[in-house]
This record gives structure tokens, C-alpha cells and sequence, in this order.
């Protein structure tokens, strides 16, 4: 049994998944409360929005300044040039201690550095790839930005396209959008 606290919720929510892929077509519409041939009606939609919030994930929390600095110290090298640097210490070698404590600085800010780049260049190409999903509201087909799904919309989705994914803790989410497959 595990004892760790929230593994009940887990359950739990893996439960309310595998319920949800059991439901026959016109149970789960009965539940979402939808037309399947005029969809949502755009004041729900909106409703749904305000209610369940956008389809996107939560922004990670950023790390600290220092905290990102000071993790490049936790590399195999970045040890070893330590210990060799205290080690010159020890044996009154300072030019060679100084000079590998300028070496291990310069390491972790090279890190740093690359690091902050690529988060940025993530970044920007998150921005630049936003993803549209094709939903039925008010009986016409509609294209909207996949972060405005909200439970219940009917998903047209035609051959080449791209699944948009909802939100794991959406109501009726898919556990195949997370990986997993529903038992059948």
C-alpha cells in the first residue's frame, strides 16, 4: 500500500480516467451536457472557460538565480576541480588553487549561460508554434487556439492534423493524452 499522501487522489483521479472511457457515446454527452452536431453554444464555451480555466499546462516555477549558478557545481568535473583546487590549498600550491577556482567559476557561468539561451530560445519557439484545434460551437465549425478547449467541445480533427491534447484534469480527459491507454 503506498502511504504517501495524495496517492488516494491519484487513484482516485485514475478511476474518474478509466470511468470516462467506459461511457458510451450518449452517456458521456448526456454528462458534458453537449450536442454533438451543434457542439457548444459560444456562450458556454466561454462559461466552461471561466469555469475550468485555459487548456494550457501551469508555468513551471522559475529556480532561483543562485540555485541555477550553483547546480553546474553538482557535475563530476566541477567536483573534482574543487578538490583539486582544496587540495592545492592544503599544499600551498596557490597560483594552481586560484587558478582552478577561476577555472570552475568560469565553468558554471558557461553553464549558466547556455542554459538561460536554450530556456529562451524554448521560449520563443512556444510562442511562435501555437497550436489550433477545430471545434463544432453554435453548429459551424470554428478554429480556435487549443489553450480555449474546453470540456465538452467536439474536436473535429481531419486526416494530417494534429491531435490538440486537453489538460489532464479537464473532465473527460483522455488518459491516452498522457500516455496511458484506457482498459478495454
Amino acid at each position: 500500500m503506498n502511504n504517501k499522501p495524495g496517492a488516494a487522489a491519484v487513484v482516485v483521479q485514475a478511476e474518474a480516467d478509466a470511468a470516462w472511457c467506459a461511457l458510451s457515446p450518449g452517456e458521456v454527452e448526456r454528462q458534458l451536457r453537449v450536442d454533438p452536431a451543434r457542439g457548444l453554444s459560444a456562450a458556454e464555451a466561454q462559461q466552461r472557460l471561466q469555469e475550468y480555466g485555459p487548456n494550457a499546462l501551469a508555468a513551471a516555477k522559475q529556480e532561483p538565480v543562485w540555485k541555477r549558478f550553483f547546480k553546474h557545481y553538482a557535475d563530476y568535473m566541477q567536483i573534482v576541480l574543487v578538490v583539486a583546487a582544496l587540495v592545492s590549498l592544503l599544499i600551498g600550491e596557490y597560483g594552481t588553487a586560484i587558478g582552478l577556482a577561476v577555472l570552475t567559476l568560469f565553468n558554471a557561468w558557461l553553464g549558466y549561460h547556455q542554459e538561460g539561451k536554450a530556456e529562451e530560445a524554448a521560449a520563443s519557439l512556444g510562442k511562435m508554434m501555437k497550436a489550433m484545434a477545430k471545434v463544432r460551437r453554435d453548429g459551424v465549425m470554428a478554429e480556435v487556439p487549443a489553450e480555449q478547449i474546453v470540456p465538452g467541445d467536439i474536436v473535429v480533427v481531419d486526416a494530417g492534423d494534429r491531435r490538440p491534447r486537453r489538460r489532464p484534469d479537464h473532465p473527460g480527459s483522455d488518459p491516452a493524452d498522457r500516455g496511458g491507454r484506457p482498459d478495454r
